[in-house]
């Protein structure tokens, strides 16, 4: 079977604590393809962040042939511009290889089913201004585009401005 039908097989599951070491994997060579060092994420890391007693995300696998080859990494907030809920969609990899097959638009597809048949209003997601590949695909898939910027304090600029309330 060619790698263009491959897609077709693909199926998408919910991760889980059996997947922690494979998911590690895939999350550290999304951070690797961005940029940041290696290393960061290990299974033990993902088994208690994703699937420990207060687990901090959900993820969805897109697997072939059983073996997992990207991801969707999600959590739940809360929409003030709707007043209602929704999810917000962390991290959406596919290994290169298996890119531009259908998986991302399988795997995000699957979260917005996922999010209306938990009551939930919208699907929010962040993209570097930079990746116009992954700006592309998302308006493809009707996404808005509003130029929202992410903001982040972390490291010294969030211990400092800790420190600095009385």
């Amino acid at each position: 079977m060619s790698d263009k039908r491959r897609h077709r097989s693909t199926i998408i599951r919910a991760a889980t604590a059996a997947d922690a070491g494979v998911l590690a994997a895939m999350l550290d060579a999304m951070n690797v393809e961005d940029g940041q060092p290696p290393g960061r994420f290990h299974e033990e890391i993902v088994r208690r962040d994703g699937f420990g007693e207060n687990p901090a995300f959900s993820a969805l696998l897109a697997c072939i042939d059983g073996r997992a080859v990207g991801y969707a990494l999600f959590l739940p907030f809360y929409n003030t511009e709707l007043a209602q809920r929704g999810l917000w969609m962390l991290d959406l990899w596919i290994e290169p290889r298996h890119r531009r097959l259908g998986i991302g638009r399988r795997l995000v597809a699957a979260l917005a089913q996922r999010t209306l048949t938990q009551g939930r209003a919208s699907l929010w997601w962040t993209v570097r201004n930079g990746n116009v590949a992954a700006r592309a695909f998302y308006a493809a898939l009707g996404a808005k585009d509003d130029e929202t910027r992410l903001l982040e304090l972390d490291g010294a600029a969030l211990s400092a401005l800790a420190a600095s309330f009385d």
